[in-house]
């Protein structure tokens, strides 16, 4: 007698399968052009628990890296756009560092995020809104907590444009309004997701799957393996002195959802005095069930710890959710970095699942294919007879 398998129950085997491939697949495509494939740096580890009513509570947690560089405010001193300073890592210091990390095919099918990167920007950002061609509220030292709806293969490979010249701030890199007509990828950026109800006229004054209030800020709102950038640019900090909140910041690609991204001021994680800063959301006719309703960061001055946390709705409840959970092995949580056969195990292996790994060589190829190929022929073997 067969044992039916729930609908929930195949998307992780999907999500696993697709996982393995994308693996594979990663071996011939260069994807540090997203940063560094490691959170290591920042000694950092993430738990997921989903509660019987289906919510699902993220945790990640973190200590700021004192070797990142880090600028002066409003785009001034070492930050100055006509002289910005040098770095120990030799990289410009308007630049951002990267580092991130993908998620296990249980968390994927919860949170429906791909991937997280933790984004240092040592001076900050210019906003792009209309009449501020100088310095913000934004031009401040920041982290960004940047989940990505997409593999990191597409945004390496497919999210890519024509970029235009310097806008702003040195070496930014930011695609120009006007695509090639013969490079798809770079017009995907201008396609935005509006409403089709009702029929023959669509809503075009918001954009799907946002906060009502957001819109694209006038300059430089596409950007390559990010999208096209919205958020609420009514509530920027008049200085980075002002900054005092969590804002949100999203983004589309070919007309889907690509991007949630809240922003904190590195002044409200560091120093002597803990923090916490809060937000909430909801999204105008919203066809993604598992957005983030609410989320915060939390900074603990006295054990000089980060913690960003966020809440919404599981596409698996929590009797699927663990049974996903113990069908891949789970995945450590917030690991001891001080643990000498911890430090060992990341040495040799490259990392444990949700913590480190390699962009993949010719043995571990070989092996998700193998893997692929076992587990697409397992899934089928399951799933033929449901559908019979």
């Amino acid at each position: 007698m067969f044992r039916f398998r729930s609908a929930s129950y195949y998307l992780v085997t999907v999500l696993f399968c697709i996982a393995r491939c994308l693996e594979a697949q990663s071996a011939g495509i260069d994807l540090s052009v997203l940063g560094e494939n490691s959170l290591e740096r920042f000694r950092a580890g993430w738990s997921l628990t989903v509660n019987d009513q289906c919510l699902y509570e993220f945790t990640l947690q973190f200590e700021h890296d004192d070797s990142l560089p880090l600028g002066a405010d409003s785009f001034e001193g070492n930050c100055s756009i006509s002289s910005g300073g040098s770095t120990q890592d030799g990289a410009p210091i308007y630049d951002p560092r990267r580092s991130w990390e993908r998620f296990p095919s249980w968390v994927w099918a919860s949170l429906g995020f791909s991937h997280f990167s933790l984004d240092w920007y040592p001076c900050g950002i210019f906003s792009g809104v209309t009449g501020q061609a100088g310095a913000d509220g934004y031009a401040t030292a920041q982290y960004h907590f940047s989940f990505y709806r997409v593999t990191p293969e597409f945004r390496a490979e497919t999210m890519t444009c024509a970029l235009r010249e310097q806008l702003v701030i040195p070496g930014e890199k930011i695609c120009v309004e006007e695509q090639p007509v013969t490079d798809d990828n770079g017009l995907a950026m201008f396609i935005l997701p509006s409403a089709i109800v009702p029929v023959g006229s669509a809503d075009k004054s918001s954009i799907v799957n946002m906060p009502i209030e957001f819109d694209a800020p006038v300059y430089g709102a596409a950007r390559p393996h990010v999208g096209m950038r919205a958020f609420d640019t009514s509530k920027i900090p008049f200085a980075p002195d002002q900054w005092n909140s969590l804002p949100l910041f999203m983004s589309t690609y070919g007309g889907d959802l690509a991007m949630f991204q809240p922003h904190v001021s590195y002044r409200t994680v560091s120093g002597k005095t803990s923090h916490f800063v809060s937000n909430a959301k909801r999204y105008h006719k919203s066809t993604v069930v598992n957005l983030p309703d609410s989320f915060s960061v939390h900074y603990d001055a006295e054990a000089e710890i980060i913690r960003y946390t966020m809440v919404g709705k599981s596409q698996l409840c929590r009797e699927k959710f663990e049974e996903a959970k113990a069908m891949t092995g789970g995945q450590p949580t917030f690991p001891n970095y001080d643990d000498l056969a911890f430090q060992q195990n990341f040495t040799e292996n490259g990392g444990v699942e949700g913590f480190g790994g390699s962009n993949g060589s010719a043995g571990s190829t070989q092996a998700s294919l193998l893997t692929l190929s076992l587990c697409f022929a397992t899934a089928s073997i399951i799933w033929l007879p449901t559908v019979l």
